[in-house]
């Protein structure tokens, strides 16, 4: 029978032992967590779109916003549709399939997957993105 040297036994050892502290601190919910980090990123990203979005719209610039978020749509296949909601409650702008893939109620708080940041237009709310 072989046997495995002794620097293959501490190797082998260190391995598994490294694979157990990350399996531990893994449980303990120590160590990054990806679903964060994507939601962080999605909120910062929601958070662009809107300041240029109102930047937009205090100029009055409603079609260069539709192009913007056009060119968001068609650049990101993560983002599968966009819309802009005046606070009458008219779809104003409605990209990819919007109408088919948004659930969300215009007063229901943001998900992972559907996310409502508030456009301003000079000091007051004009609608959502």
């Amino acid at each position: 029978m072989h046997r495995l040297s002794t620097t293959s036994r501490i190797t082998i050892g260190l391995v598994l032992l490294s694979i157990s502290a990350l399996l531990l601190a893994r449980t303990m919910g120590i160590g990054p967590n990806e679903h964060l980090a994507t939601l962080e990123g999605r909120r910062t990203f929601c958070e662009v779109l809107a300041m240029s979005g109102s930047m937009l719209l205090s100029r009055n610039e409603l079609g260069s916003l539709e192009a913007s978020l056009a060119a968001v749509v068609d650049r990101y296949p993560e983002v599968l549709s966009a819309g802009v909601r005046q606070n009458s409650g008219s779809l104003v702008v409605q990209l990819g399939d919007h109408e088919n893939g948004w659930t969300n109620a215009s007063s229901a708080p943001s998900t992972g997957t559907q996310v409502l940041v508030p456009l301003i237009q000079g000091a007051k709310e004009w609608g959502t993105l």
